[in-house]
């Protein structure tokens, strides 16, 4: 599976806060991004693959399976 890091994703592309955890980003937050291109806290995205393996927001599957 790859989880991008960014800390310089466009503030455009991003929501004021973490779906996740609810809580707003701050400057230099480590964020990590979906293939579907949501962001949310790189540790909170971490978390949450490790139980389920689809995008909180959009319910995309991150990992294929075959």
């Amino acid at each position: 599976m790859k989880l991008l890091i960014s800390n310089d994703t466009p503030k455009h592309q991003i929501d004021k806060k973490c779906t996740i955890c609810q809580e707003e980003y701050e400057i230099d937050d480590e964020l990590g991004r979906l293939k579907c291109e949501h962001c949310y806290h790189f540790q909170c995205i971490k978390q949450w693959l490790v139980l389920k393996n689809f995008c909180p927001v959009c319910k995309q599957e991150v990992v294929v399976r075959h």
